[in-house]
């Protein structure tokens, strides 16, 4: 390395070019799944640019879920705040809708999204529903199951968003 026989490592890099990555489309189909669970985990820790990169080869390869939409959706919204946005992150909702309607997880992005879309009375009736579906939830329910809590904690947090819904 000394004698300067040896070519530098940026002129190798240089040398080398720009490096190919062939993406095998059944594999991913394959682990759509984990892939959908790294979107997740990579949402929960901040990481949105990387969480929609994710969702983004799950809706590319025909395999995403309810909840790869939504959270595009979200970090959609988190990522930006901009009519092209919050239009892309309402067709990530209607599209999770049509997956499964039954996600109590639309519901709360799509009052988050209308709220960004200046769109107060249609977050307050959405919110309004959404409480009258947790109540439903909630009464079919053991008390001592682990959804019981989350469905009180929803319903505490919708509660919340109501009052300063109402203030605004």
């Amino acid at each position: 390395y000394l004698s300067g026989d040896h070519p530098s490592l940026a002129s190798r890099i240089e040398y080398s070019g720009t490096p190919y990555f062939r993406t095998d489309v059944n594999f991913e189909k394959k682990v759509s799944f984990a892939i959908s669970s790294a979107a997740i985990t990579k949402f929960q820790q901040g990481r949105y640019t990387q969480a929609l990169q994710l969702t983004e080869r799950n809706i590319t390869n025909g395999v995403a879920t309810d909840d790869d939409y939504l959270i595009k959706a979200l970090c959609t919204l988190y990522l930006e705040n901009t009519v092209e946005s919050n239009a892309v992150a309402s067709k990530c909702i209607e599209q999770a809708k049509l997956y499964n309607q039954s996600n109590p997880n639309i519901r709360r992005v799509e009052i988050i999204c209308n709220l960004r879309e200046g769109k107060k009375e249609t977050a307050l009736s959405n919110l309004n529903k959404y409480l009258e579906e947790l109540d439903v939830k909630i009464e079919t329910i053991s008390e001592e199951s682990i959804v019981y809590s989350y469905y009180i904690s929803e319903k505490d947090w919708a509660r919340k968003m109501k009052i300063k819904l109402l203030g605004l």
